[in-house]
């Protein structure tokens, strides 16, 4: 077998006048070899001669059973059982060549991958990274596994970025974080591509008769009101899954690459410094100069559709239903709404900070959201009908809304309730008839002085509040004309006989 070099010296020295006899001596060739090679191109390659497989024969009934679904280790079986033309090569010859087989036939279906660019304003591509044990240099707080998520808006035709971090990857989250991006961005673009979410689809393989994704219902609506349309990588197509996660990749290499943060604020500060760097400009890696990214992003945020909510204002859809204490559960808490509602499906907008709710299209309730678990949020015109019939019901809704004060209120509450059973009913309906009557910071402060001075009851709170601005407050003013605090302990009637006259 000649290999290049020798065929080439072979050709050289023919061009010099060697006769074929003479080179063949030259190289320690047969003349037939060097006639042959001057008669070939220099650089031919040299082709092993295929020798057959044992198991060609059987490559039909192989590539069947494949698309069956049948165990490798079953087709062998099969086939040295085979009673015309049984299999007699070896299992690890067999296995090997089915394996090539399978190979090849992958290949057969495989597709040129086709790039290409969006037109300005109509891709942004959207995903979610996971960083574990995040470089982090102070303690965090007990129970943070120290694993953060970042959300990657980028879009496709300037190639401007967006991103944040946060401790989870909830349908909210991402809801806010694409409303923060459009926001940043100044518009809608035609369509946002994600890959296949379970906060966006149900599941990554499910499809309608069409071929379609089965969307989140929630999302749907989402995508709907905001005016995009929304698309998901095709299942298996890597190239495109591919794409999207590029703006995860850019941020891992490059913002967080060798970075150490103090905690999420700075965090926070660092991220928003380098998103200012890579889209002013100063990033070239997609071979644009800086003059032509800005030209590129004018261009996207021309034809983008005006964004109508904000990550603050938008209110994530749910239904809900309305349960015998006329209030529905959200979060683990429970927010009021009309008594006359109870056991009706209403439709519920949660904002950042609020929670509004419908029913047939009227607004009925709405409400300061909380975060923290376990809470009552209840207004008292919700009840106005159980309160007028039943007393005892109203002092506890009037107690537990004085309770809800600031400052010392409700541990002042607390003590006149412990002080006196038989009063507690009167006083709670006083301290809260002075609160409907005086401003809140007002009625506090009185209660604060109150509490201060050991003096407990909702007459002294009335003096305080009844006493000019100007003028400095003293114990010695409340208690004159007054019955003593024990007095008002001991026996109650005292004190009301004593107050009518």
């Amino acid at each position: 077998m000649l290999g290049f070099m020798e065929r080439s010296t072979i050709k050289l020295l023919k061009k010099r006048g060697n006769t074929d006899a003479e080179i063949a001596r030259a190289l320690g060739r047969d003349g037939k070899t060097v006639k042959r090679a001057l008669t070939e191109p220099a650089d031919k390659e040299f082709q092993r001669p295929k020798r057959g497989s044992l198991v060609d024969p059987y490559e039909d009934k192989v590539l069947q059973w494949m698309q069956e679904g049948i165990p490798v280790t079953v087709m062998l079986e099969r086939l040295r059982k085979d009673t015309q033309n049984p299999y007699k090569g070896g299992n690890s010859i067999f296995y090997q060549r089915v394996q090539r087989i399978r190979r090849e036939k992958k290949m057969m279906k495989q597709k040129a991958v086709w790039r290409f660019e969006g037109l300005p304003g109509e891709y942004l591509q959207v995903d979610w990274g996971e960083r574990r044990q995040f470089p982090f240099t102070q303690v965090l707080s007990l129970g943070d596994p120290r694993t953060r998520y970042c959300f990657v808006g980028r879009l496709k035709y300037s190639r401007w970025i967006y991103a944040e971090f946060h401790d989870n990857m909830r349908y909210e989250t991402l809801i806010r974080c694409i409303l923060r991006c459009l926001e940043r961005l100044g518009g809608v673009p035609w369509v946002l591509i994600f890959d296949n979410m379970s906060t966006v689809v149900h599941t990554i393989a499910e499809r309608d008769k069409e071929g379609n994704p089965v969307w989140n219902r929630k999302f749907r609506q989402f995508a709907s009101e905001l005016g995009f349309h929304p698309e998901v990588c095709d299942p298996g197509a890597a190239n495109q899954k591919g794409t999207v996660e590029n703006g995860v990749k850019f941020v891992k290499g490059n913002f967080l690459a060798g970075r150490t943060f103090q905690d999420d604020e700075d965090l926070s500060i660092q991220l928003t410094e380098w998103l200012s760097e890579r889209n002013n400009g100063k990033w070239q890696a997609h071979g644009h100069t800086p003059n032509e990214l800005q030209l590129t992003l004018a261009e996207e945020r021309e034809v983008l559709e005006p964004l109508t909510e904000t990550s603050e204002s938008y209110g994530l859809l749910r239904l809900l239903r309305v349960n015998p204490e006329s209030v529905i559960r959200f979060e683990t808490n429970c927010y009021s709404v009309p008594e006359h509602l109870i056991g009706q499906i209403v439709t519920v907008r949660v904002a950042s900070h609020e929670l509004r709710v419908y029913h047939d299209s009227q607004l009925v309730a709405q409400h300061e959201r909380s975060y923290q678990k376990r809470q009552r949020i209840r207004d008292l015109s919700h009840y106005e009908r159980t309160l007028s019939r039943k007393p005892r019901a109203k002092v506890m809704a009037y107690r537990e809304k004085l309770l809800e004060l600031a400052g010392p209120t409700a541990s002042y509450v607390a003590e006149i309730c412990r002080r006196d059973r038989n009063a507690m009913n009167q006083q709670i309906l006083k301290l809260y008839a002075l609160w409907e009557e005086h401003d809140t910071e007002k009625f506090v402060e009185a209660i604060r002085f109150c509490h201060e001075s050991q003096v407990y009851g909702s007459e002294y709170v009335e003096l305080m509040l009844r006493i000019p601005e100007d003028e400095e407050p003293a114990v010695e003013l409340l208690l004159s004309g007054q019955p003593v605090q024990s007095e008002i302990d001991r026996d109650l009637a005292v004190y009301d006989t004593y107050s009518h006259h």
